[in-house]
């Protein structure tokens, strides 16, 4: 007899992908088709092993998925998937300042669970001194060009959301 092994109930976070991968084993032979169905809008697959889940909007989500053996033996299982509210970040896009001035940077996070586990600055950020696991950490560049960053938030049930920086430094007048 084919198996799948499955958690039955996940939670996802929307905006953010969910890899669903079940564990089919048993049966005879090899496993020659797989389908996914249900609410299959929000997969990249139907009639693959593994999928990628990615629902835009919160709310509870049911898909089932089938396998087949060589004997045309069968096995289907479901999962529930409950996507919660995600974080928003709403950091300033593009900001220019003038050599050797220190800059400010907010990440600017909300929504989701409203608690945030983590905040993360990556890219260009040897002008951050060290600090890039700060909401609002200091930008101070002594060249003048162009920095760009990416700012990343988690919330407390490690929901993400993230945005793109771009810091234009000019150079100082002498």
């Amino acid at each position: 007899k084919t198996e799948i092994s499955q958690d039955q109930f996940i939670n996802a976070c929307e905006n953010n992908q969910l890899l669903l991968s079940p564990n089919s084993f048993g049966g005879s032979g090899s496993y020659v088709a797989h389908n996914w169905s249900g609410d299959t809008d929000f997969l990249s697959d139907t009639f693959a092993p593994s999928t990628t889940f990615n629902a835009q909007d919160t709310g509870t989500y049911f898909v089932k998925y089938q396998v087949w053996d060589s004997n045309s033996c069968s096995e289907k299982d479901s999962i529930n998937i409950n996507v919660r509210k995600g974080p928003r970040v709403s950091p300033r896009p593009s900001v220019t300042v003038c050599q050797f001035d220190d800059l400010k940077l907010y990440g600017n996070p909300s929504s989701g669970s409203g608690s945030y586990v983590a905040h993360l600055w990556q890219g260009d950020n040897d002008q951050l001194n060290g600090d890039t696991i700060s909401e609002a950490p200091i930008f101070f560049a002594t060249v003048p060009g162009v920095f760009s960053l990416n700012y990343t938030v988690t919330d407390f049930l490690g929901c993400t959301a993230s945005a793109n920086v771009t810091v234009n430094v000019n150079e100082a007048p002498v």
